[in-house]
């Protein structure tokens, strides 16, 4: 079982610290996820995979429109017409985080993708350049990759 707690030292092996100070605390991965996910607890193995998968796509999917927004917001207000983005660009970065992309990515921001989207899990080869890789294959590095690509820190006793 999780508990979010504030104030006070950690009372559990497992923790996600937030940026704003408070903390998801619990005795497993498991049971943090099951703070993130709820009824996380009752889902079989599978279940709990494809759980991790949807909340990993719909965080990569965040991700990418808050790294957009900020890219717009960077560009001069002037009425300058130049576009940050060329074509491949704004089809890499605009693709739904649950359907593949292929090929070489070098734009102007990182380009958030998951590694349930590609070989070994799918026939799709994995795109190469400038990507944030979000692993939802074991609660580890689901764990561990959401707090890499957040303001979130995964302490664990181990």
């Amino acid at each position: 079982m999780s508990t979010y707690t504030r104030d006070g030292q950690p009372t559990a092996p497992y923790r996600l610290e937030f940026p704003d100070g408070n903390r998801l605390e619990g005795e497993s991965p498991s049971d943090l996820i099951s703070g993130l996910i709820p009824g996380y607890e009752a889902l079989t193995d599978d279940e709990a995979l494809e759980a991790r998968v949807d909340h990993m796509e719909e965080h990569a999917d965040t991700l990418q429109a808050m790294l957009l927004i900020g890219l717009a917001a960077d560009q001069p207000g002037d009425g300058d017409p130049a576009d940050p983005l060329d074509k491949d660009d704004r089809l890499f970065l605009t693709t739904p985080k649950d359907q593949a992309v292929t090929g070489e990515y070098h734009g102007p921001i990182d380009l958030i993708l998951t590694t349930t989207q590609y070989q070994p899990y799918t026939d799709d080869e994995r795109p190469t350049g400038r990507i944030v890789w979000l692993d939802p294959e074991t609660e580890t590095s689901f764990l561990t990759t959401l707090a890499e690509s957040s303001d979130l820190t995964y302490v664990t006793a181990e």
